[in-house]
């Protein structure tokens, strides 16, 4: 009886182990098939958590000043070339811009916008004319770009539903950049080591806004140090064909509080052809992030203006005289 409870045991025994080697040689397998995060995806997520970073940075600062200057070169068959300056201050919800460019290239006049937290003002100085309103004012019109944001120009704002909406530091605060529509979007075109430098170089590309009723997408050349940083060295926008709309180009980075941030930064604009019809080489001379910024500086004075005018009043608060018949 006992060898026979033996036999029985022993037989069963070799059932569970050949069970269980089946189950080994059919699970190991399948497990060994499973998907592994792949180096494609890797790229994206840190990509991803780079463009985040930069979006972070920008939101961390409560105050800045900047002010750059300009070498400006207009390609229209002959080549003319001049200066320019933009001046920017922006604490929270309250700004003041300042720009300047030379008469001769025939760009947009002078103009200086602020607000103050409750009114907007602006002031067209080759008129003298100045205007105000309670209401603020989404739209930029300046003959230049706001070097401030042009390192993060694939966070744009403007799109044919609202055009010539420039990016304000307050956008960066409530998030309503538009970076949430297309972060889970990129898609990563090459990622490389330099080997001489030990720099990472990643190539992303993500979409765009609609732009003249054409769709487009950006291409944002990433570099990181040996710190693990990241700068987007390059930002290009694109049409779907891959035809250039316009082209920034970041170096010389500083610290600040804030982060990194390009002393030199140019910017290209392209036609049709994709030949190169603008371009605009910032000097950035003064940057101060985080630093108390005096409440004057957010509203323009009537007395800098001969004529000022109250879009809400609909009058006109200050005229010129009338000049005065000769007999």
């Amino acid at each position: 009886m006992t060898n026979g409870k033996s036999r029985i045991f022993l037989a069963l025994l070799a059932l569970f182990v050949c069970g269980v080697v089946v189950t080994l040689l059919v699970w190991l397998p399948t497990r060994s098939k499973q998907p592994q995060p792949s180096a494609a995806n890797d790229d994206k997520t840190k990509s991803a958590l780079h463009l985040e970073g930069l979006h972070d940075k920008y939101a961390r600062v409560r105050s800045v000043h900047i002010l750059a200057t300009a070498k400006i070169r207009i390609y229209e068959g002959r080549v003319l070339e001049g200066t320019g300056s933009f001046e920017y201050w922006a604490e929270g919800n309250r700004y003041r811009t300042s720009c300047h460019t030379d008469a001769q290239l025939g760009l947009l006049s002078d103009v200086d916008m602020a607000y103050n937290g409750a009114q907007f003002t602006y002031f067209d100085r080759q008129a003298g004319m100045l205007s105000h309103r309670v209401e603020d004012e989404e739209k930029t019109f300046a003959a230049l770009p706001n070097p401030f944001f042009l390192p993060v120009d694939f966070f744009t704002n403007d799109r044919d539903e609202c055009k010539f909406c420039g990016l304000r530091l307050k956008d960066f605060h409530s998030r309503s950049t538009r970076w949430d529509n297309r972060k889970d979007k990129i898609s990563i075109r090459s990622s490389r080591k330099d080997q001489a430098t030990q720099l990472d170089f990643t190539d992303v590309e993500m979409p765009g806004e609609v732009v003249d009723r054409k769709d487009t997408k950006f291409r944002v050349y990433m570099t990181s140090n040996a710190n693990g940083t990241a700068h987007a060295t390059k930002i290009e926008r694109l049409q779907l064909d891959d035809r250039p709309l316009t082209s920034i180009m970041s170096s010389d980075f500083i610290s600040t509080p804030a982060g990194d941030f390009p002393r030199r930064i140019q910017v290209q604009a392209f036609d049709a052809q994709s030949t190169v019809v603008m371009q605009v080489d910032f000097y950035i001379e003064t940057l101060e992030v985080n630093q108390p910024i005096d409440n004057s500086v957010f509203k323009i004075k009537d007395e800098e203006a001969e004529v000022v005018w109250d879009s809400d009043g609909k009058r006109f608060i200050k005229a010129r005289p009338l000049k005065k018949n000769p007999r």
